[in-house]
């Protein structure tokens, strides 16, 4: 009789202990890579426009358990200095609780309408409608600072060589100075009384307000003058 009811107790109070317990997750590598896709293609779209695509290439897991309960996964790295292939932090929580952390190496594809070198494109060169041409590319090395469909590219000029099929980096650009090095200008020397002008040459580029170095061609005497307006340096003596 005593038995029988040690047996009960034990048949009763095993409900209870197995009630208790958290279940366990399995998460597997194809769940694993859906969601860090998924998390990363968002954290880029915040930040550059055109199709994004990720492709998770290798995480140390096939299969990784937790514990039951609001799974989420977040990306510690710094994505502002995008590269097509890229290493980053994965942090797997569940219920706001970082449980796992591992490094998943990635591939990051961005295409967008960009301009591209149509010709040679020295540098020095102005950019115009002939050297270029607006085109779909991928722009996965330089999708941070690639010349997008807006770029203003009338009042630019190259600071690099670009080949024809060179997808145009706004980082090489500078807007055209009001005055260009070694040009020929207009020097105006200015005192309290009067007012002479002669040629000069531009020894720097120089937008208006600048301070700039000229050389007088007669007299072969450097000056530092002030650009008053396209290719007018006033220089007050």
């Amino acid at each position: 009789m005593i038995k029988n009811l040690k047996a009960a107790l034990i048949i009763l109070t095993l409900p209870i202990f197995f009630t208790g317990r958290a279940f366990a997750v399995v998460l597997g590598s194809e769940y694993i890579n859906s969601q860090i896709n998924k998390e990363v293609t968002k954290v880029l779209k915040q930040q550059i426009k055109g199709d994004i695509s990720v492709e998770v290439k290798n995480i140390p897991y096939s299969e990784i358990q937790v514990n039951d309960g609001k799974i989420t996964f977040n990306i510690e790295n710094d994505l502002n200095f995008i590269s097509p292939h890229s290493i980053v932090r994965v942090n797997i929580l569940v219920d706001g609780e970082k449980v796992k952390t591992f490094g998943a190496a990635i591939n990051i594809k961005v295409q967008d309408y960009v301009w591209v070198a149509n010709d040679y494109i020295y540098k020095g060169k102005a950019f115009s409608s002939q050297n270029l041409i607006l085109k779909k590319e991928d722009i996965s090395s330089v999708a941070l600072t690639a010349a997008r469909e807006k770029f203003n590219y009338g009042e630019r000029f190259s600071t690099r060589m670009f080949k024809p099929g060179d997808v145009i980096d706004a980082r090489y650009t500078e807007i055209i100075p009001d005055v260009i090095k070694n040009s020929l200008v207009n020097v105006i020397f200015q005192t309290s009384n009067i007012k002479v002008v002669m040629d000069g040459e531009a020894l720097e580029n120089g937008k208006i307000g600048d301070y700039i170095k000229v050389r007088n061609k007669k007299y072969k005497k450097d000056y530092t003058g002030k650009v008053i307006s396209e290719n007018q340096i006033l220089v007050n003596i």
